[in-house]
C-alpha cells in the first residue's frame, strides 16, 4: 500500500469538493491504515469506549503520533478524548474517571461531552443509515450534535493559540 495514500486524498477533497472537515474513522488497532490516518491529519479524536480494554489505545495513540512527529512524518494534534456508549451504570462511570485521569497523564483534554448507548445506533448501523437521517432527534444524535460543537470550539482555541487564525 501507498503509505501516502492519504494524503493524497485529502488533497484531492480540498481542490475537488472543498471540504471544511474530513473524519477518518478508523478500527482501534495499530495498522498501516490507521498510521496512514495520522500522517495525513491535522487533527485527532480518541474514542473511548465504556469498555474496561478500551483505555489500553490511548497512550499507544499518543506514542505513535509523537513518532511520526519525531520522523517529520505527521503533523497531527490530538484534540482530545471522549466516551461512547455511555450507560448509566457503575462500570461506565468508572471507566469515564479512569478517562479523565489517563487523558490528563498524557496531556490530552478529555472533552466534557459523551455519546449515550442507544438502540437508534446500532438499528442505524444494520440499515446503513446516518444517525441523523435515522433518527435526528435521538438521544444519541443530540449527544453528537454537542460534541461536535465541542470540537469545533476546540480547533477554533487551538488555530487561535497557535495564530492561524485571528
Amino acid at each position: 500500500m501507498d503509505a501516502f495514500l492519504f494524503n493524497d486524498v485529502i488533497e484531492w477533497l480540498e481542490e475537488n469538493l472543498k471540504y471544511d472537515f474530513a473524519v477518518v474513522d478508523t478500527a482501534p488497532s495499530r495498522s498501516i491504515l490507521h498510521r496512514m490516518a495520522l500522517m495525513a491529519a491535522d487533527y485527532v479524536l480518541i474514542p473511548v469506549d465504556s469498555s474496561p480494554g478500551s483505555l489500553k489505545g490511548i497512550s499507544k495513540i499518543k506514542e505513535d503520533i509523537d513518532l511520526l512527529k519525531k520522523r517529520k512524518m505527521s503533523h497531527a494534534v490530538v484534540l482530545g478524548t471522549y466516551m461512547t456508549s455511555t450507560r448509566k451504570t457503575n462500570l461506565s462511570k468508572g471507566i469515564e474517571n479512569q478517562l479523565e485521569q489517563l487523558s490528563t497523564a498524557n496531556g490530552i483534554v478529555k472533552f466534557e461531552n459523551s455519546i449515550r448507548q442507544t438502540t437508534c445506533v446500532g438499528e442505524c448501523k444494520q440499515f446503513k443509515l446516518a444517525l441523523n437521517e435515522y433518527g435526528s432527534q435521538n438521544n444519541a444524535a443530540f449527544d453528537y450534535r454537542r460534541l461536535t460543537n465541542e470540537i469545533l470550539k476546540r480547533i477554533e482555541e487551538f488555530q487561535l493559540k497557535e495564530g492561524r487564525i485571528k
